[in-house]
């Protein structure tokens, strides 16, 4: 989570692989130095650096980024470019961006990119629907792959929305538990980009659950 040096090096990375003439690591550079921006709340400018990467990007010839770098650099440069356009107020624009991101997993054998997609964009973009129905399909798709490849952090991820799903579904009790649970799993990967977020949710089902004030807090 810490953004500002996520974006220094994100620049570094971008210059080196410009100043190399590569193209591969320099759509990489701009996904990466888009996700940035997108995090800082400099929504335009991350925009246009997602978009760049995904001009460059050939699936003939940068599948193998997947493998290098954790995920499909499309599938998740889309997935980020729907959250980025519902932020700058176009929720249609945002679904049928995050539709391409999904339908690129259809053709792709790679397992960390469908889970990326499905949390950080799908489940994501759901939850900021208040589509609960939607929330839940992605989520049980996630929370499966996960368990079956062994993948913590998604797996963890995925439960934050489980339970925030649970609740908004009027199982408040059963939600927060699983919400909170999900939580320690976040902080056991070492993963602390999106606890501000994941700790509103968690605020949000406490207040069903007639919690507020600890919920406040």
């Amino acid at each position: 989570g810490e953004h500002e040096t996520g974006r220094r090096l994100a620049e570094q990375f971008l210059s080196l692989a410009e100043s190399q003439v590569d193209t591969a690591l320099e759509l990489v550079g701009h996904r990466i130095l888009g996700m940035s921006l997108l995090h800082l709340g400099e929504l335009q400018a991350g925009r246009a650096r997602i978009e760049r990467a995904l001009e460059l990007y050939d699936p003939r010839q940068h599948g193998f980024l997947a493998f290098r770098f954790g995920q499909d650099q499309r599938a998740s440069g889309l997935a980020f470019l729907s959250l980025l356009s519902w932020l700058a107020g176009f929720p249609d624009q945002a679904s049928r961006t995050l539709d391409r991101a999904l339908e690129v997993l259809k053709d792709l054998n790679h397992v960390n990119s469908r889970a990326y997609v499905l949390v950080w964009g799908a489940a994501t973009l759901a939850q900021l629907r208040r589509d609960v129905t939607a929330v839940g399909k992605h989520v049980d798709e996630v929370v499966c792959l996960a368990e079956e490849h062994g993948l913590g952090l998604w797996l963890a991820y995925g439960k934050v929305f489980k339970g925030w799903a649970l609740a908004a579904q009027g199982q408040q009790e059963e939600g927060r538990a699983e919400l909170v649970k999900a939580l320690a799993g976040c902080q056991a990967t070492r993963t602390r980009m999106h606890r501000p977020y994941h700790l509103s949710l968690l605020a949000e089902t406490m207040r069903h659950s007639d919690k507020a004030e600890e919920g406040l807090q």
